[in-house]
């Protein structure tokens, strides 16, 4: 195991979830912040056509 955090949601928790959120993945750097183009750029080269869009507000939070 390489120590890095995970977070596993219960059955529960995904069904009473609205279904536009079954795809979508929310992220929050801690610490550094990398630049929006950079983080872009690495998901749409890791997702590539699956990638829809990526988006981020003005807390920090990004969504793709």
């Amino acid at each position: 195991m390489d120590n890095k955090p995970v977070v596993n949601l219960s059955e529960d928790v995904l069904e009473a979830t609205d279904l536009k959120w079954h795809e979508c993945l929310i992220r929050y750097y801690v610490g550094k912040k990398l630049p929006f183009k950079l983080t872009e750029q690495a998901l749409k080269h890791a997702w590539g056509q699956k990638l829809v869009e990526v988006m981020a507000n003005d807390q920090g939070y990004l969504l793709s």
